[in-house]
């Protein structure tokens, strides 16, 4: 099937390698019968960002469908590049046309798919949900609801250890979490096959009370199929609080907090590519004697150590710990989930403290430059200092003799950008701290030095004390800087970061919009632009740089433009280019349409673009 998102409609086209099979327009739920109907197993789009900003009520009923679907992008080859459709049809169709309608791109679309063109996109975990719950929430109060409830519950548990059982004599790896609340009142396994396996075992089911659904998991964000995730070389120790809502913790090898996260139904291994943007896990630590399965099954996908004390902590140590830890870090610790994790992540960093602190004293004896956290990964996996110092240098100078080649994409080479900045920024931080250290030990002499009455010298101790704070603050600030940055990046790559750049006219808008940016511009240049010229190519979500009225907004909304507002969707500012939230760009256009719909002047629209048409002819 091949689509194109027109206004809040789809144009779409079911086609085979034998021809033609339907054709027509439907919305989000006429398209999604019609996805049944066929048991469509391709789905070809031009624009999977115009997808998800336009139609994520679809994606998630996509995902309960009983049959899995592939998304194929056809205008991102397979070297990475992007082509217009108008291009693409001329290319490979032998097909030349300046502007297609939205019906030719949906049919262009499928044909192109079945020719093989085009890139594959993960929208969906390979792992599915199964889902055990009540149909309803509500009955009559009293002791009829009480024996209602409780009948439920025990359905739901039954349900829920046939599932169990069923799973296990097909040999699939899962995990199960329970909302409990006077008996259960939910089930989910997040079993780590997909959906088409896990439905030949476990069928959907929907009773008079209690309901089993299957679905597919979706992705935080998406991906194209072959697309790496940048990560970092750094070892870390990873807190985790298990559970129906699970706690993360992410500490690297200096005792420094990379990340707190608490999440519903978290996966492994949407836990473990969350990890891996910071680092690799060296240890997976949990806060009570007997880990759980979950914490078992994690430590061993990545070959860690698993570390748990020998008796439960105590609410008030991990209260303690948490709470000591955000003074000294400044940061936040939101959720009890995160408290437990992090005081896992302290206890495990701790426990292996002294053996760090060795191999960094014994480093700088010997002054040579090395990796300090390969040579403390070694040490930690019970490899003594000397023979672990002699692994990791034959190591590096086995690095250094290799010469790589590596054939970067564009957007490989705008993530080198960041990463770049990222290094200087650590560098930076590096000689701060040398600062700081010196600071602090030309302090003590002084005061070892000092007579009692030597008024200059306590001025001067004063003057270094003012000094260190000011760099301590600024070292604070480079390295919150160098986190937040980080994850941008990494968002950037994976597509829930947009970039919106500076456009004054229609062209600058349009070629915006074709390069796969947000055009950014004011309410005065829009008002100087070809409106309907924009509408005619579909450049219609605009960010408004400027703060301006509703009534400056809505006027452009009755014309059909989308105009959003920066300062809602701003995450990070650097100059003409702005860093945005896509999340936000899809929450303020429906909060915009929900406020304004009605007063969208459609006829008007219709005339205008018409109009342009006919003296584009």
């Amino acid at each position: 099937m091949g689509i194109d998102i027109n206004g809040g409609e789809f144009a779409y086209v079911v086609a085979s390698d034998k021809g033609l099979i339907e054709s027509g327009t439907a919305d989000e739920w006429g398209l999604y019968r019609v996805m049944r109907k066929y048991r469509i197993k391709r789905l070809a789009i031009d624009n999977v960002r115009e997808l998800l900003e336009m139609a994520p009520h679809l994606i998630r009923k996509m995902a309960a469908l009983p049959f899995d679907v592939s998304i194929i992008q056809v205008t991102r080859l397979s070297d990475g590049s992007e082509k217009s459709m108008e291009h693409l049809v001329k290319e490979y169709l032998g097909i030349n046309v300046s502007k297609l309608s939205p019906l030719q791109t949906a049919e262009a679309a499928a044909r192109l798919l079945i020719m093989g063109v085009g890139t594959a996109i993960k929208l969906y975990e390979d792992e599915t949900h199964i889902i055990v719950k009540a149909k309803i929430s509500t009955t009559p109060g009293g002791q009829s609801r009480n024996r209602y409830e409780r009948n439920v519950s025990l359905r739901i548990k039954s349900l829920t250890e046939v599932i169990k059982e069923a799973l296990d004599k097909g040999g699939l790896d899962y995990d199960l979490f329970y909302r409990e609340r006077e008996g259960i009142r939910s089930s989910v396994f997040v079993v780590y096959a997909e959906k088409s396996v896990v439905r030949r075992i476990v069928k959907p089911y929907k009773g008079l009370d209690v309901e089993v659904r299957i679905e597919s998991a979706l992705l935080d964000s998406f991906r194209f199929e072959g697309a790496t995730v940048p990560s970092h070389d750094r070892k870390l120790i990873i807190g985790v609080d298990p559970g129906i809502v699970a706690g993360v913790a992410i500490m690297d090898l200096r005792g420094n907090i990379l990340r707190l996260y608490s999440g519903r139904n978290l996966s492994r291994s949407a836990l473990l590519r969350m990890v891996y943007r910071y680092g690799s896990p060296i240890i997976i630590a949990t806060d009570v004697s007997k880990p759980s399965e979950y914490v078992k099954k994690l430590a061993a996908m990545v070959n860690s150590i698993l570390y748990y004390p020998e008796n439960d902590l105590s609410i008030d140590e991990k209260t303690d710990i948490a709470t000591n830890l955000a003074r000294q870090h400044g940061i936040k610790v939101s959720t009890p989930h995160q408290r437990d994790a992090l005081a896992a992540a302290y206890k495990a960093y701790m426990s292996v403290k002294p053996k760090l602190d060795k191999v960094e004293d014994e480093v700088k004896r010997r002054a040579i430059g090395l990796s300090l956290d390969h040579v403390k990964e070694l040490v930690i996996k019970g490899i003594p200092i000397n023979q672990a110092l002699n692994e990791a240098l034959k190591k590096e100078q086995t690095n250094n003799n290799v010469k790589v080649i590596v054939i970067k994409d564009k957007q490989e080479d705008k993530v080198d950008n960041h990463l770049e900045y990222i290094e200087a920024l650590e560098k930076e931080v590096e000689r701060l701290r040398r600062e700081n250290k010196e600071l602090k030990e030309e302090l003590e002499r002084a005061i070892i030095r000092s007579p009692s009455g030597d008024s200059t010298l306590r001025t001067r101790i004063t003057y270094l004390e003012q000094d260190l704070a000011a760099e301590i603050s600024k070292n604070m600030d480079l390295t919150n800087k160098l986190r937040q940055l980080e994850e941008h990046v990494i968002n950037i790559a994976t597509g829930s970061i947009g970039i919106a750049i500076k456009a004054q006219n229609e062209d600058e808008v349009i070629d915006a919009f074709r390069r796969g940016f947000y055009p950014m511009t004011t309410l005065y240049h829009l008002s100087m632009m070809n409106i309907s010229r924009l509408l005619d190519l579909g450049a219609n979500t605009i960010i408004i740089s400027e703060d301006a009225s509703i009534g400056g907004l809505k006027t452009f909304f009755k014309l059909g433009i989308n105009p959003i507002p920066l300062k809602d969707v701003l995450v990070w500012d650097i100059g003409d280019v702005k860093l945005i939230s896509r999340d936000a760009v899809i929450k303020a256009l429906n909060n915009m349409r929900s406020n304004l719909e009605g007063e969208v002047n459609h006829d008007f629209m219709e005339d205008i673009i018409n109009e342009y048409r006919r003296r584009r002819l």
